[in-house]
This record gives structure tokens, C-alpha cells and sequence, in this order.
């Protein structure tokens, strides 16, 4: 939409505003223009101005609504000819070029004539733009919306709240529900450490982190009463034939289903492992303390 001199773009999430150039303004650009490319030739030389109109690519960039004189035109022999082919969005992140060259040979030397020309193809231009764009925007909303209903129709989020600690079989590497990977041994560290967590196919732990006890040779891996982990992005069909299984298997496990699919948030994640490292720690603490009080000096 075009008033006072400016155009407004207004769709959606998107919105955009941009000086647009007077008659006034567009005319002192172009003589600006043309009088620093027409190169300057004894009294005795004759010389035709329009051969390098002819032989130079015009640009006109609405970018510079900053620059004087407004709008900032360029004028090369070797210009980027792709200029003149882009599209809004593409404008709108990097910038808003149009190619004007022929424009310029049409009109030259009558450089008002030339200036209404350029304004009235300019208007027109963006014009263009914003319908594509509108269109564009209302297609990849359509497609974004089919995307959303097959996520919510074929996956979902479930929360799991272990009542009572989950042992692994004895020297067993991992431990697995609904197809992924909770916890596994570091054989290197002899520690437990955390599936994946913050991938389409990983494991959030929302309060509490695994164990690992037992010595190097013979090992358990723990996931210690308390702990609360979420699975994002679950395969409601794997879920529905796996889920009885689990149930009867772990009649301790508080298995909730979420409505949709949700992203596990980076925060709350970090944030609830430092709070169960830092319960680890204090219960240490505390153990140590228990110890000392027991000693003699």
C-alpha cells in the first residue's frame, strides 16, 4: 500500500516499511547519475551522450532511503543482471534493486520525462513484489499447517516419572524404553550418562540424571526413584504396541501421554541437570559430614 511517499508491507508475521522516492528526488538522483558516468570532452569533440546510456546497465536501489539524493542509482557496464530478477523476499532481507536501463535509453536526454517513467515502474514493481510475496506467504502458511496436523496426528511427547529405581541388568550397556536410549555405561569413566537430549530422537531428563554402581567389571546402570524424563516426538503407532508391554513390565512407571508434540526446552533441561548434580553433590556433603562426626581426635 503506497501513502506519503512510502510503501507498506503488512502481512502476517511480516511487516515492512520503505521511504519511496518524490519526482523531485528521483530526477536529481538520475542528473546526479549521468553527469558523473558522461565523461567530459574538448569543445572541438563531438560527442553522442547516449552512447553510454547505451552501453551501461542502470540501477536504481531503494535500500539507501538514507542517502542523498534518494533513491541511490548505479551505473556499470558489467552490473549484476540477476538484480533485476529479484523476488520480494530476497529484497527484503538483503536488498531492493530494480534495473531501470532501459528506461534510461528510452527517455534520454529528457530527464523528467525519464523520472516519471521510473517512478511509475517502480510503484509497479513493488506492487508486484507485495502480491507475490502475500502469495507466497499464504502458501508456505498452507504447508506449514499440513505439516503441523501430520506432526500432531503421528507423534506426541510422553513424560515418564520413575516411582522406583530402575535397575539394568547386571553389566548391561544401556537402558531403553519405547525405542530409545535413556541411559547408557561409559566404560571409559566408569559413570552413566544421559541419552541424547534436544534431538527428534533423544531424551529429556526434567528432574534427576542416572547412576552407575558396582565395580568396573560388573556394572548396573540406575535411574534412581524421582527421576522424571520426556520423550519428544513419539511414534503414536510404536506407542500404542509398546506401551502395554511397558506398563506390564514396569508397573512402577507413571506414564503420561502429552496431546501433541512439543520441542524440549535447551533451558530447562540444563537448568534441571545442575539441580540434580548439585543434589548429588550436598547428599556427598552431607555423607562426609555423618563421618567426620564419628571420628575422634
Amino acid at each position: 500500500m503506497f501513502e506519503d511517499n512510502c510503501y507498506y508491507y503488512d502481512h502476517g508475521d511480516q511487516d515492512f516499511l520503505c521511504n519511496f522516492p518524490t519526482l523531485d528526488e528521483l530526477e536529481e538522483s538520475i542528473r546526479l547519475t549521468l553527469g558523473q558516468f558522461y565523461p567530459t570532452f574538448e569543445d572541438d569533440c563531438e560527442y553522442d551522450p547516449s552512447h553510454d546510456v547505451r552501453f551501461n546497465t542502470y540501477i536504481v536501489d531503494l535500500r539507501h532511503y538514507n542517502v542523498k539524493p534518494f533513491p541511490y542509482i548505479a551505473s556499470c557496464s558489467d552490473y549484476d543482471s540477476k538484480l533485476d530478477t529479484r523476488d520480494f523476499y530476497r529484497c527484503y532481507h538483503d536488498s531492493l534493486c530494480f534495473n531501470i536501463s532501459d528506461l534510461v535509453c528510452e527517455y534520454n536526454p529528457d530527464v523528467h520525462a525519464m523520472a516519471s517513467a521510473i517512478l511509475d515502474y517502480l510503484r509497479t514493481k513493488i506492487e508486484e513484489e507485495i502480491e507475490r510475496a502475500s502469495e507466497w506467504d499464504a502458501i508456505e502458511q498452507a504447508e506449514l499447517a499440513e505439516e503441523e496436523a501430520y506432526e500432531q496426528s503421528h507423534y506426541t511427547n510422553v513424560v515418564i516419572e520413575f516411582s522406583k529405581d530402575m535397575h539394568s541388568a547386571r553389566c548391561a550397556n544401556e537402558i531403553r524404553l519405547f525405542g530409545r536410549l535413556i541411559a547408557e555405561y561409559n566404560p571409559y569413566k566408569h559413570k552413566a550418562r544421559a541419552g541424547r537430549t534436544l534431538l527428534d530422537d533423544g531424551v529429556g531428563f526434567l528432574r534427576g540424571l542416572p547412576v552407575c554402581s558396582g565395580s568396573t567389571k560388573r556394572w548396573a546402570l540406575i535411574i534412581p526413584a524421582g527421576t522424571v524424563i520426556e520423550l519428544p516426538r513419539v511414534d503414536r503407532d510404536l506407542l500404542s504396541r509398546e506401551l502395554p508391554t511397558v506398563q506390564a513390565e514396569h508397573p512402577d512407571l507413571r506414564i503420561t501421554v502429552k496431546d501433541k508434540p512439543e520441542r524440549l526446552d535447551r533451558v530447562v533441561l540444563e537448568r534441571a541437570a545442575l539441580e540434580s548434580q548439585k543434589a548429588s553433590l550436598l547428599a556427598q556433603v552431607a555423607k562426609i559430614d555423618a563421618e567426620l562426626s564419628t571420628l575422634t581426635t
